[in-house]
């Protein structure tokens, strides 16, 4: 599981946290417009790594797919 923090840009307030499901999966409902979406790290762990922020547009009427990965450090 990941929390997620998702800013939209632009200038307009708001920040919304999203905990992903077991499986690594998430949905959120968010307007139209471009957004950061960070992966935040876990508590008390520097393992995994978080990746670095990603921005994404999201359009209306329709979910926009991201993948988000990890790094264990495992080599």
């Amino acid at each position: 599981m990941a929390t997620l923090r998702i800013k939209r840009l632009g200038g307009r307030a708001g920040v919304r946290s999203v905990r992903s499901a077991g499986d690594g999966r998430f949905r959120v409902s968010l307007p139209p417009g471009a957004y950061v979406v960070q992966a935040l790290p876990r508590a008390g762990s520097p393992f995994p790594r978080s990746p670095p922020p990603r921005r994404v547009q999201v359009h209306p009427g329709r979910f926009t797919v991201i993948t988000i990965i990890y790094d264990t450090g495992i080599r």
